[in-house]
Order: structure tokens, then sequence, then C-alpha cells
């Protein structure tokens, strides 16, 4: 789903995006300073304030932070979008927060982004083919890898599980397909995700 055509300018509130390298500024920084990804962190915290991770007391919250946080630590630069959407990523997909909300708050391009990494169906073909669709979205690529990566580093009785899942593997490696084919393998979270999948291809083989 995209929408066109509606909601105000791009970023929000007529702010200019800003581009941020790893070198610049902590995301607590950003957050403090940055009126499209304070908006951003503020309707995310909000929308998962009654949430925590699964199997585990820890508030929702610290999951879309560390999405954010890979992106910045990349040393190829990230923007306030994409920042923004990094923390909004789940919003859509696993709270009550509606499209329309989204959009009033963070305007078009942002929630456009955010659809763009968000699940409809939780079945595997429908993971693929959010995928596929990813192609010609490096921005969704970006934050899809840094997602990944943040889920299966996570330190969790959950996170076990999840590595061992086939259509995680299986899709983890379409991602990294697909964000080689966009040429993002140069960035550090394609390096760290793919080092990740090799580490666990060797530790639980198929």
């Amino acid at each position: 789903m995209i929408i066109n055509g509606i909601g105000g300018s791009t970023p929000p509130f007529g702010f200019p995006m800003t581009i941020y390298s790893s070198s610049d500024k902590t995301l607590q920084e950003i957050i403090a300073e940055d009126p499209v990804v304070n908006a951003a962190y503020n309707l995310a915290a909000k929308a998962h304030q009654k949430q925590k991770r699964r199997e585990s007391d820890v508030p929702y919250i610290t999951h879309p932070v560390r999405v954010a946080n890979i992106l910045l630590q990349d040393r190829s630069d990230t923007t306030s979008v994409r920042l923004a959407a990094a923390l909004l990523h789940d919003v859509l997909e696993d709270t009550k927060v509606p499209i329309m909300e989204m959009m009033a708050v963070m305007g078009r391009e942002i929630t456009n982004l955010v659809l763009a990494l968000t699940d409809e169906e939780p079945s595997r073909a429908h993971r693929i083919n959010a995928i596929l669709r990813m192609q010609t979205n490096p921005d969704a690529i970006l934050i899809k890898m840094a997602d990944r990566l943040a889920n299966l580093e996570e330190q969790s009785g959950f996170t076990v599980k999840y590595r061992k899942k086939p259509d995680v593997r299986e899709s983890t490696a379409l991602l990294l397909g697909v964000a080689k084919s966009a040429g993002l393998d140069y960035t550090d979270t394609y390096q760290r995700l793919n080092d990740m999948m090799i580490q666990i291809e060797t530790d639980m083989p198929i």
C-alpha cells in the first residue's frame, strides 16, 4: 500500500531532511535536537508503551531504538527520514495506531517507508513478497537489514528459537541478495548481517 497525494510536506513540519554520519551524534542527541526524529520517537514510545519483547520483560521500544542505532553506527551516512522510519517500523504492524494518524504526525514519505516495512500477514509467502517489493527502495532495504540484525543479535531465549526457524534464514538470505543487487553490500549493516548468517549456518546448519 502506497499513499499518494495526501499529507503535509516531506519531511514533516517543513523541516529539511538532515544527513548524519556515524561520528556526528548519538541517537539520544539526535532525538533531542531533530524535530523529525523526535516526533518519530515520541509516537513509537507511546504506541509501544505497554508492549514487551517476546518472552521477556524488556520494553518493546528498545528494539526500534536498537534498529535506529544500527543505522547510525553504519559508516555510510543515514538521514532523519531513515532514522524516523526505523523508530516507527513496527508501529503500524504491531500497534493500533492508524495510518492516517501517522500521516498527520510524520508526513507522507516516512509513512510510506513504514508501510513498505509492514508485514500485513505473518506468512512465509507474504514475507518473501514483501522483501521482493523492496528491490527499488534502498531505504526500506537498509532498515529491514537493521531490523533483522537487531532480532538476530538480541540476547533472549526467543532469539535462539528465532535463529533456528528455516523461514527466517531463507528470508534473510533473500534480503541479503536483494541488498547486494541494490548495491548496498558495501554498508556495515550488510556486512554485519551477512557475517551473522555465516555464523548461524556454521553453528546450526539446516
